[in-house]
This record gives structure tokens, sequence and C-alpha cells, in this order.
């Protein structure tokens, strides 16, 4: 019977959001196990080169990217297209094959929590959408009220951890720092 309701639930769900969002069936109902709380650890330091890549907030125009799971359980990120416009990221397209989450960037002038919208994607996807800030990161979860999953605590870890990407000790990023001026790079394993 929950089977059943699933399936007929995951029809209605297509449908729905392959006339919204352009996504089809089998993107959107293939079985996805999203990040364990011990698996968002090895995403943070996607998180950062993410956040690198929107200028640390500075940039108005948001970053996003899909986290794959790969065969090996192992994560990377596949980035969406550049837009350059201010609050927004967009696709074309369904996931890719293997996404268990969305992951952008909020601008720093704007809350670090998920926007009513990154809430209606997480429930219209079945995917956490996390927001990331230099104040803290969010996670949008289907059907639920959004978490906090850090606070600003995991900025400062980053910008003194290597396996984030930047050298040990390293100084904070400059708040001036150009907008588009950083590119997205997935951090080494």
């Amino acid at each position: 019977m929950a089977q059943n309701l699933r399936a007929a639930r995951c029809l209605l769900l297509s449908f729905s959001v392959s006339l919204s969002l352009g996504l089809s069936h089998d993107a959107l109902c293939a079985p996805r196990q999203p990040p364990s709380p011990s698996e968002e650890e090895e995403l943070v330091p996607r998180f950062f080169s993410l956040f690198a890549a929107a200028g640390y907030g500075s940039d108005p125009s948001e970053r996003a990217a899909w986290a794959v799971r790969r065969e090996d359980g192992s994560f990377h990120l596949i980035p969406w297209p550049v837009t350059n416009r201010a609050r927004e990221a967009s696709w074309d397209g369904p996931p890719p094959a293997g996404a268990v989450a969305l992951i952008h960037t909020h601008p720093s002038k704007l809350s670090p929590k998920p926007s009513r919208q990154d809430e209606y994607v997480a429930l219209r996807l079945a995917l956490p959408v996390y927001t990331i800030s230099r104040q803290a990161v969010w996670k949008a979860l289907p059907g639920v009220d959004s978490v906090r999953v850090s606070g600003e605590a995991w900025f400062a870890a980053c910008v003194n951890d290597e396996r984030c990407g930047v050298p040990s000790r390293a100084p904070a990023p400059p708040q001036g720092i150009l907008a588009g001026s950083a590119r997205f790079q997935e951090p080494n394993p």
C-alpha cells in the first residue's frame, strides 16, 4: 500500500514538476539517498569552493551545483551555468544521474536561510536544497521545516583548513573581492 501511494505521489509530482520545471518522471522518481550528517562533512570543502566562486558572498548572483554521489559513495559537484543575474541561478534539464542534493550560495546581503522558492524546489525535486553563506549553511528539506546545518563556524574552519583548498593558517578572504573573480573548482579529495 505504501509503495503504491509513493508511486502515485511520484507520478503526480513528476507531472506537476515537468510542467513547471521541465523535469522528466525518471529524473524525479529515481530513488535517491540524501547526504547523511557525516556525509555533509565531506561536502563542506565543496561548499567552500562554490562559495569562493560567488566571491565569498559579495557577488549578488548565486552560484549553484548538484551534489552527485559517485558509485564508490564519494561526492562531486556539477556546477550550474553562471547567469550573472542578481539572486538567481538556473539549470536547464533534469538533475544529473546520482544527484542527491542541490547546493547554492546566498549573497551576504540576503538571509542565509532557505527562501520560500528554495523550500518549493526541495519539495518538487524531493531533494534537500542547501543554502551557503558566510553566516551559516542551511538545508531545506522536502515537506518539513528548514534546518541549520552549521553556523558561521563552517566558514572559519574552512579558511583555516587545507581540506577546503585553502593553505594552512590562511587569512580570511578579502571583503572587497571582485564579483565573478573566483571560479568554482572541485577540491581534491
